[in-house]
């Protein structure tokens, strides 16, 4: 059974990459139409995608007893994210059509998740409660400081929450918020930005994610 899930979690991830590869060319020949002007994804970053796609694959079958289904799931959305972080870094944004294919496969995955996993209810609630507060949280962050997360962070977070609910939404967003202010402190010390210049907040994100994922299995 062990061997099968490795097979499938393995094969699912890599086809979720590869639809990576074609959405990094989709965003970047849109720009091309528009500015005419060539992008090019570096090498490095993809094969670091790959690599770490597949080695978090492994990892979270290895260390925790999760259901496929869910370690599907959470390889699905993390791996997804590769691309909004590569083109929030590159561009200060992060595209909508991305997060729309995000929400078609978490309402593909949804259908198993709940007829393997049963607790319907509960699953359904855990989505929905987590995806309001979150949003409602960064909605009051937005208008008490200003400029403090994107609309596009947000609905990155909305998006994230259907995935991870109530069970793991706050320990990837705690995780992405030390990221991020440590990646702050580097910038500042490096003067690689200034004080008043926006970070992008999707690498962190990510990177927060992940950690989430390893150290909790959720």
């Amino acid at each position: 059974m062990k061997i099968s899930s490795y097979v499938l979690i393995n094969i699912i991830t890599i086809l979720v990459n590869i639809l990576n590869l074609y959405l990094f060319r989709y965003e970047h020949s849109k720009d091309e139409k528009k500015e005419k002007v060539e992008h090019s994804v570096n090498k490095a970053f993809v094969v670091a995608m790959f690599m770490m796609n597949i080695l978090l694959a492994n990892l979270i079958i290895y260390i925790y007893s999760g259901s496929v289904v869910i370690n599907v799931k959470l390889m699905i959305l993390v791996s997804m994210m590769w691309p909004i972080a590569y083109i929030d870094f590159k561009k200060k944004k992060i595209p909508n059509d991305i997060l729309k294919i995000m929400l078609i496969a978490r309402a593909i995955i949804l259908v198993p998740e709940l007829i393997l996993l049963g607790n319907v209810a509960h699953r359904l609630f855990s989505m929905l409660i987590a995806t309001v507060a979150v949003l409602v949280a960064c909605i009051l962050c937005c208008l008490i400081v200003k400029g403090a997360i994107g609309m596009g962070d947000v609905k990155l977070f909305g998006v994230m929450a259907l995935y991870l609910g109530l069970e793991g939404i706050w320990t990837a967003i705690f995780c992405a918020l030390v990221v991020s202010f440590f990646i702050a402190v580097f910038s500042l010390i490096t003067k690689k930005v200034k004080r008043k210049d926006n970070i992008p907040f999707a690498p962190a994100i990510l990177i927060g994610t992940y950690l989430s994922i390893f150290l909790t299995g959720i």
